[in-house]
C-alpha cells in the first residue's frame, strides 16, 4: 500500500498535549455524500487545541464527495479503487463538474489503496473539501462509482 506522508501527527500519548475525542456519528446527508462522518475517533485522533479532527468514510464505492462545504483543513485521506486513475482534491462547495481542475490530484493502480497524510498542520482548502476520482491527471473526467474514501479534516 502506498504511503504518502507530509509530515508528522502528534499521537495523543502521555506526554502530549491533547485528548482522545469522542465519537459523534452521522450516517449520510444528502448534500454532502452517503458515508459516516465521525468527530473524534475510532483511530485515536487527539483533541487539539479544542478542535477534534472528523473523519468520513465511504460507505459504498462512489466517485466524488463533498467532504465539508465550508472552508477547512484536509488533514490526510485513504482511497482505494477497482481501476486505475487519479484521486482529485478539490478546494469547492459541490461536486466538481467535467473539466475542473483538481487542488492535487495522485494516481492510483487498479486495486490499489493509497494513504496520503498531510502532516500535522493539514492543507487548506479555501471553499470546502472534494475528494473525487478521475480518469485524467489535469482535468477533472467522472472516473464511475468504484472508489472508497477515509478522509480526515478540521
Amino acid at each position: 500500500m502506498p504511503l504518502l506522508n507530509f509530515g508528522n501527527r502528534r499521537s495523543a500519548q502521555a506526554g502530549n498535549a491533547g485528548e482522545i475525542g469522542k465519537l459523534d456519528y452521522r450516517i449520510g446527508n444528502p448534500t454532502v455524500g452517503q458515508g459516516v462522518f465521525l468527530t473524534g475517533t475510532t483511530q485515536n485522533i487527539p483533541v487539539e487545541n479544542g478542535v477534534t479532527p472528523s473523519v468520513y468514510h465511504s460507505l459504498a464505492a462512489e466517485d466524488s464527495v463533498v467532504v465539508k462545504d465550508t472552508a477547512g483543513t484536509i488533514l490526510g485521506f485513504v482511497a482505494n479503487s477497482t481501476t486505475a486513475q487519479y484521486i482529485h482534491v478539490f478546494s469547492r462547495v459541490s461536486v466538481p463538474v467535467a473539466s475542473s481542475v483538481p487542488y492535487m490530484t495522485f494516481p492510483i493502480a487498479a486495486s490499489e489503496t493509497i494513504v496520503v497524510d498531510f502532516g500535522y498542520y493539514g492543507v487548506p482548502c479555501d471553499a470546502g473539501i472534494v475528494i473525487a476520482n478521475s480518469t485524467t491527471q489535469q482535468t477533472y473526467t467522472d472516473g464511475g462509482d468504484d472508489c472508497l474514501f477515509n478522509v480526515t479534516y478540521v
